[in-house]
């Protein structure tokens, strides 16, 4: 086919090969050459992501709507007074509770 394009030839070696091979399952129908420029435009948008995954703090924070914490976290705790456990009250209730969740879970 006809194109102003500068054409490149590939050797299909065997790595080339099996690349192409999982590429066609994802892309079938696909031509040899329409997948290797498929893969080779995908593989170039990975170079430019990060390449450490994000940290569960990252993904967090990158949901929509969610604000990171701003200030000093003693000044907070001064400025609202009290936070002690009233007399009679088990403070790890909460986490007794998710505790019975995940042994029921398992």
């Amino acid at each position: 086919m006809p194109t102003k394009h500068r054409r490149i030839a590939v050797v299909e070696d065997p790595e080339l090969k099996e690349a192409l091979t999982r590429a066609s399952e994802r892309f079938p129908g696909s031509s040899s050459a329409g997948l290797v420029r498929k893969l080779a435009i995908l593989g170039a948008e990975t170079l430019t992501k990060p390449e450490t995954p994000p940290t569960k703090l990252e993904r967090l924070l990158a949901r929509p709507g969610v604000k990171p914490a701003r200030g000093n976290l003693k000044e907070f705790l001064d400025r609202h007074g009290d936070r002690s456990v009233p007399e009679g009250v088990d403070p790890y209730r909460g986490t007794k509770a998710l505790e019975e969740q995940r042994r029921e879970r398992l």
